[in-house]
């Protein structure tokens, strides 16, 4: 996550009269929600040596796209098909202590290890699910994307505070409105 200083270096590109709704952190940036606008700090390059501040006014921005990605839960057929396969496995070298030596035994010995191997990256793989994210796109009243990030899922909250801030910095005697049907 950014650092307390990336914080602090943002706020000196706000005025002093703008007043602070949210902010977000991740790895590689910062950014600010202001009254007026949203201020992005991004830091890359070898040992973070070059910073990129990217300002987009509110006012300019005609709607707001969120996309919001949930983490999916655990695959339960891919669970079942692991277990299953494991026990497979087990069986298999279990059947080394019956059968009496020759090629069967080298057969069975591949065999519990090659699916017992398979078992395991199932097992792994119905666990390993990906983290959820929300993708923030600011549009231009022609729809051209001004500003966008991903954040992770656990910022939502904010996406859902920059809607409702964009949607106030519009008036409704800005607003077009259109009678429909009669």
């Amino acid at each position: 996550m950014a650092s307390r200083q990336q914080f602090q270096r943002l706020e000196s590109f706000l005025d002093d009269g703008e007043t602070t709704i949210d902010s977000y952190s991740t790895d590689d940036e910062v950014g600010v929600l202001t009254d007026r606008r949203v201020v992005q700090l991004a830091t890359t390059g070898r040992d973070e040596t070059t910073t990129v501040v990217n300002t987009t006014y509110l006012d300019r921005i005609g709607g707001a796209k969120i996309e919001h990605k949930t983490t999916p839960g655990v695959d339960q057929e891919t669970v079942v098909s692991g277990i299953a396969a494991l026990f497979l496995a087990l069986v298999s070298i279990a059947l080394l202590g019956v059968v009496d030596g020759g090629g069967l035994t080298g057969v069975l010995v591949v065999v519990g290890l090659s699916v017992g191997l398979i078992g395991l990256v199932l097992l792994i793989e119905a666990y390993h699910t990906p983290d959820g994210s929300v993708r923030i796109v600011l549009q231009a009243a022609d729809g051209d994307a001004v500003w966008q990030t991903r954040l992770d899922e656990g910022q939502l909250e904010f996406a859902e505070t920059l809607s409702k801030t964009v949607s106030n910095a519009h008036t409704p005697a800005n607003s077009v409105t259109r009678t429909v049907g009669t």
